[in-house]
């Protein structure tokens, strides 16, 4: 069918491992245009990596960007944009950290 697929590890950032049971959240701006009007949508995905830290979000856009990213408990990525290709499948890893604060000044 017409839609994508996005696969991927998510990894401890601190030491490489597979992080399992991390929630990976993909989401996508959808426009739409009908009797002169736009409106927008942004749907979202979630998925859960199992113990080798893989993740599959099916039914995503193809040729589209969606942003991912993954948290579990406090530790988290940033959001990470994604090329989806033409033909549908587009491949990432992750790296899984503790947030951090840095004051400057």
């Amino acid at each position: 069918d017409g839609d994508g697929l996005v696969v991927g590890t998510v990894r401890d950032a601190r030491d490489g491992t597979a992080a399992a049971g991390v929630a990976v959240t993909g989401e996508w701006l959808e426009l739409t245009i009908a009797a002169g009007r736009m409106s927008q949508r942004r749907p979202r995905l979630t998925a859960t990596t199992g113990e080798t830290g893989w993740f599959a979000l099916c039914r995503v856009p193809r040729e589209g960007t969606v942003t991912l990213q993954a948290a579990r408990g406090a530790d988290s990525t940033d959001r990470v944009e994604l090329e989806v290709p033409a033909a549908g499948v587009a491949r990432t890893e992750l790296a899984l950290g503790a947030a951090r604060v840095v004051a400057a000044g």
